[in-house]
């Protein structure tokens, strides 16, 4: 082999390794579910001014939720929402939904009426199509009172499941 030949092969090569980089991109931009916009996203930006009046109101109440996924009694997968007052005892009498929403498919989220528990904690059987971390908008209404937040649980594998941080973002 001459001594000049290797420059050839090594640009052909660099050029192979763009090629084969720009079709996997191409690919995983086209892959299900790669395009899915967040549900609702326009309306939900056009009612912004209400959302952060929501967020003020539901500041006022002092309530607090906590949210976790994992294993219930029966050894099914459950969503389980703690909701407490200002004074750290849990909030009866609510009806409280869960809009579940995983970042590997925006496009299809799950949504969950929970059943109040006698321990006062809500709850409600799930079947989870993805691991990972979950964003949870949570709503809680009782009598006028309306409450929103946003929490994040992880569900990592059947069993192993953990309670998110709290907090609306």
């Amino acid at each position: 082999m001459k001594s000049g030949a290797a420059w050839p092969m090594a640009i052909v090569g660099v050029l192979g390794l763009t090629v084969a980089a720009n079709v996997f991109l191409w690919r995983a931009a086209n892959a299900p579910g790669a395009n899915d916009p967040e549900p609702d996203y326009y309306h939900r930006a056009l009612a912004w001014d209400s959302t952060q009046a929501a967020r003020v109101r539901s500041a006022s109440l002092g309530w607090r939720a906590q949210a976790a996924l994992g294993l219930g009694q029966t050894g099914r997968e459950e969503l389980h929402v703690t909701i407490t007052g200002r004074d750290g005892a849990p909030v009866a009498g609510a009806a409280v939904e869960v809009l579940g929403v995983h970042n590997l498919d925006p496009g299809h989220p799950e949504r969950w009426t929970l059943v109040e528990q006698p321990d006062g904690r809500y709850a409600v059987p799930v079947h989870l199509r993805h691991t990972g971390r979950w964003e949870l908008r949570v709503n809680a209404t009782r009598g006028d009172e309306r409450f929103e937040s946003i929490e994040h649980a992880e569900a990592l594998r059947e069993g192993t499941h953990t309670q998110g941080a709290g907090g609306m973002d």
